[in-house]
């Protein structure tokens, strides 16, 4: 079958599940999962060599924390601070403790508890906006409370990826991990301590509908690439990228301008994602899986609602905004993917 024939089915496939969940009031990401089940060994074989994928799943990663950047409204991350960032280090304290008693059980490596430990305590913003907007509470105390422990995860998740990718073979590098924490802080409180910056450099484009997409995928490509000279994740430059332009007067025109390239390359990430999924596996070893559900479904929840009372947070809004968060986000994949090419992830763990 010729190439294109190939990525017109894929493609086809796709938005027909993402709009049959979409329907079902899902997001059109698990439809992009399922899209990678039926194409891949779980069902019909149709896609066996991912090698095809990888590069633009890789564009895709980026285009996600670039995306996840810009959503960051740090002005009200700012106001409770405080209980969140202490909310999600209580999180994955208690992640690693629950995943290491069942690696003990299961003989699994210290490296494979640590990355099980940060996927777990990641939580999904899609699924919880979601949540939280169905029953009216997106702009309650409650909402407030949920996002600004969703906006500290998303932060966390830049020093986790330098630690997961670090625990592929090579010595972790404090003194690049202490810079780009550092980097981090201080861009945060920047951009978070005065009016929405504006970026000069693109008036040179105003007008100018066709180059304003092509701004954005640079601005993005082009900070990963510096990040990735750096000695830094790539990932981490393109998220900075976002949070620039999340807190800068341009962020509408841009979200839009780069919404259309950013829906293409994340579908592809969560199909490459979903090519992974082995049904057969997954049957075989039936009650891990549900293990791991329970501890997702049920722990997670109930440890969510206990930190948020500890923090100080109210029964009510704990219980509300501990239940939206009882499950795993896009960087939990993201996170595992890259585990997934280091020794101590086997390809059935994986």
């Amino acid at each position: 079958m010729h190439q294109l024939t190939e990525i017109a089915l894929i493609a086809t496939i796709a938005l027909v599940l993402g709009m049959i969940m979409t329907r079902l009031k899902q997001p059109a990401i698990v439809g992009y999962l399922l899209t990678g089940m039926v194409l891949g060994r779980s069902a019909f074989g149709f896609v066996e060599d991912r090698e095809n994928v990888e590069i633009l799943a890789e564009l895709g990663v980026l285009m996600l924390l670039y995306l996840i950047g810009m959503e960051l409204n740090l002005k009200s991350f700012m106001r409770i601070w405080k209980t969140a960032i202490g909310g999600v280090f209580l999180q994955v304290a208690v992640a690693y403790l629950v995943v290491g008693v069942l690696a003990l059980y299961l003989k699994w490596p210290w490296e494979l508890t640590i990355l099980l430990a940060f996927s777990l305590s990641i939580s999904s913003t899609a699924v919880a906006v979601k949540i939280l907007e169905d029953i009216g509470e997106l702009h309650q105390r409650t909402g407030n409370i949920a996002i600004g422990l969703l906006i500290a995860q998303d932060l966390a998740v830049v020093p986790m990826l330098l630690i997961v990718g670090s625990l592929s073979g090579e010595a972790l590098n404090v003194p690049i991990l202490l810079l780009t924490l550092g980097l981090l802080v201080g861009l945060i409180l920047f951009l978070s301590r005065r009016e929405r910056i504006h970026l000069p450099f693109l008036q040179a484009i105003s007008g100018h509908a066709d180059l304003a997409p092509l701004f954005g995928i640079v601005f993005c490509l082009g900070l990963a690439a510096i990040s990735g000279l750096l000695g830094t994740s790539p990932a981490f430059g393109a998220f900075l990228a976002g949070l620039i332009i999340g807190n800068s007067q341009e962020r509408k025109s841009i979200v839009e301008a780069t919404q259309p390239i950013q829906s293409i390359l994340l579908m592809i990430f969560f199909l490459s994602i979903g090519l992974l999924i082995d049904i057969t596996y997954i049957w075989q070893n039936i009650g891990l899986v549900l293990v791991m559900l329970l501890v997702v479904i049920v722990g997670k929840t109930a440890i969510n609602i206990v930190i948020l009372r500890v923090t100080g947070v109210d029964w009510r809004s704990a219980f509300i905004a501990g239940t939206a968060l009882g499950q795993i986000g896009e960087f939990s994949f993201l996170l595992m993917a890259i585990g997934g090419g280091s020794g101590y992830v086997s390809r059935d763990i994986s």
